[in-house]
């Protein structure tokens, strides 16, 4: 489930008459709207977690057929709203967990 909106003691841009929903006249969809935009962020994080199976599996052939170890980092510089609270993409200065935890694959 989506985390609710306008929840008490969170910071002014979680509110609905001042803050993200305001300002990105987010105020008058309805939950099934921002559940289908959960379901698309979703998706593209599992095609980009595919991808990058795909990445790792092609260099563990390379490393197998030239005897060699290749090193890989991976990560992102932040999270989405993706919905939650009914928020979309992400907020300067917001320190939620749908935006600081994120993905680090060292290898």
């Amino acid at each position: 489930p989506l985390r609710p909106p306008n929840t008490p003691n969170k910071p002014k841009y979680h509110s609905n008459t001042i803050g993200i929903q305001y300002w990105r006249n987010l105020t008058g969809f309805n939950d099934d709207f921002f559940y289908k935009i959960n379901a698309i962020y979703l998706g593209l994080i599992s095609y980009m977690d595919w991808n990058f199976g795909e990445l790792i599996s092609a260099i563990n052939e390379y490393d197998a057929s030239t005897n060699t170890t290749t090193g890989v980092i991976m990560s992102s510089d932040h999270g989405d709203f993706g919905g939650d609270y009914h928020l979309v993409e992400k907020w300067p200065g917001g320190a939620d967990d749908v935006l600081l935890r994120i993905p680090l694959v060292m290898r």
